[in-house]
């Protein structure tokens, strides 16, 4: 009996340890297999959110077409010039105004005056709508000439409203002087 108990004492001394060891070890090794099975899983949804990021960059590029990170007086005026020379209106000035700053975005009026007729204003209000870049027509007045030609009965004049972000960094839009068109 004693001889039970020595090698009782023995076994529970030598392997006492042993096994809570092992115990230890299995519990790791049972979170490394699930943490194997989470990043599995991970990798299987990858293709899926990189076609997912692929599609919002493309958004994200369209809304930045929309609301421009800088401030381009030149390019405006081409644009707009173009709208209203196929529209059959003239540019009499262009004369961009100080921005309007908010948290993300800063409010950039330039105001316009125009010439022609008023089939020709209408079209040229549908061409500017669908621009891809935001642009609000406000104010708008319009007058008869006194003395009016063929093509040029009215002059029309209207604040351009457009809107330009500031970049990541939320960093204001720095402007150069502005651009103004004379009367022709």
């Amino acid at each position: 009996m004693a001889c039970f108990a020595c090698l009782f004492v023995l076994e529970w001394r030598w392997d006492g340890p042993q096994r809570e060891r092992l115990v230890a070890l299995r519990r790791t090794l049972e979170e490394r297999e699930l943490e194997v099975v989470r990043a599995e899983q991970e990798v299987r949804r990858l293709p899926a959110l990189e076609a997912e990021v692929g599609e919002l960059d493309a958004q994200l590029e369209r809304l930045r077409a929309r609301l421009p990170a800088r401030r381009d007086a030149a390019a405006l005026l081409r644009r707009l010039e173009t709208a209203a020379t196929r529209s059959g209106l003239t540019i009499r000035a262009f004369v961009p105004r100080p921005a309007v700053e908010h948290s993300w975005y800063a409010e950039w009026p330039i105001r316009l005056e125009l010439s022609g007729t008023y089939q020709h204003l209408s079209l040229f209000f549908d061409r500017v709508r669908r621009f891809d870049r935001i642009i609000n027509l406000e104010d708008i007045a319009v007058r008869a000439l006194e003395m009016p030609r063929p093509n040029e009965s009215i002059v029309a004049e209207c604040t351009a409203l457009t809107f330009v972000a500031h970049d990541a960094m939320g960093q204001r839009v720095m402007v150069g002087a502005p651009v103004e068109k004379q009367e022709r």
